[in-house]
């Protein structure tokens, strides 16, 4: 295809099977002005997709992560619009052209990029979460705005100009992961943001392993987007602390208590909580604390699915029982 539309990204590593279900919803979209550039990021077993004109194979010999696959899409990509979608999901037939509308339809400066609805569902086709986007005009700080009652994480969803993404660098090859808040911060800067409270965007929550599970590649992303973005947070207090927050975790749960200490203790000196000295504490004790907090969590949310009529539920090792 000469000059399609919109280009579709599909980077993708050793998961053949969920990769035809994620080409298929590409390839139904409403609009068929359409390219798919799946990006296979060094798979033992190299992707081979035939039957539709419209689907190229771009290859890395070795793995490179999500974001040297997106910028090598990009480099190749010919739309004048661009998408990019997880191999473990699936976008909803009509997602093209109700992002295209709104684009064509917005009143915010231009140039202007759309986000629309995801629903996170279960293997058994459940909805167990929506989340709908926020509008932001161009100039403003995805992110470390106000979140008018909407979801930030609605960042699969992205439709934008191809060349703006471009002439922002595309994404930062440097962050393993959390590497959304950077993109969207550097894309606000120039673009607007227009949402749609339409859902278009399939998210499987129970798919295999995603990266951002990975919990030490997640907390360098969420530590380099910290130092690259310094005086942004610095502004907002609130926006920072969760970030910190996150960072801690993420390095508690990977086993890394001095880093762990270090951001919590950040954290408390500037928004103090009993939260956040929680996890203060939690980090002072390291990693098996966090142990003791997720077998907590995961005992509270099995009591709370059960009936009354149920039999009661059983404390997990180590953990007093009771209300």
């Amino acid at each position: 295809m000469a000059d399609p539309e919109v280009s579709i990204v599909i980077p993708t590593h050793d998961r053949p099977r969920l990769l035809v279900r994620a080409v298929a919803s590409a390839l139904a979209q409403t609009i068929p002005d359409v390219e798919v550039l799946v990006v296979d990021d060094g798979s033992a077993e190299p992707v081979r997709l035939e039957g539709d004109g419209r689907v190229r194979v771009l290859r890395q010999a070795q793995p490179r992560g999500p974001c040297a696959a997106r910028n090598l899409a990009m480099a190749a990509a010919r739309g004048r619009w661009i998408t990019f979608l997880d191999d473990d999901d699936e976008l909803e037939p009509d997602m093209l052209e109700v992002s295209l509308a709104a684009a064509r339809e917005s009143n915010l400066p231009r140039p202007v990029a759309v986000l629309s609805g995801i629903d996170v569902v279960g293997n058994d086709g459940r909805v167990l979460q929506r989340r709908l986007p926020v509008t932001l005009a161009r100039g403003r700080r995805y992110s470390l705005e106000y979140d008018q009652g909407r979801s930030f994480v609605t960042h699969n969803t992205l439709v934008a100009p191809l060349e703006v993404l471009r002439s922002i660098g595309g994404w930062d090859q440097t962050l393993p992961a959390w590497e959304h808040d950077d993109l969207f911060l550097r894309l606000n800067a120039v673009c607007s943001i227009q949402g749609v409270d339409r859902v278009t965007y399939r998210m499987i929550a129970n798919a295999p392993v995603r990266l951002s599970e990975n919990l030490l590649a997640r907390a360098v992303g969420i530590e380099r987007t910290l130092v690259k973005h310094r005086a942004a947070f610095a502004a907002n207090h609130e926006r920072y602390a969760y970030m910190l927050g996150a960072l801690g975790r993420a390095y508690l749960r990977a086993g890394r208590w001095a880093p762990a200490v270090a951001a919590s203790s950040r954290l408390l000196r500037i928004r103090p909580s009993p939260r956040a000295c929680g996890w203060w504490l939690a980090s002072l004790a390291g990693p098996r604390a966090v142990a003791v907090i997720d077998r907590v969590k995961a005992w509270k949310a099995g009591r709370e699915r059960r009936t009354h009529a149920g039999p009661p539920a059983a404390a997990p090792p180590g953990v007093a029982g009771g209300d």
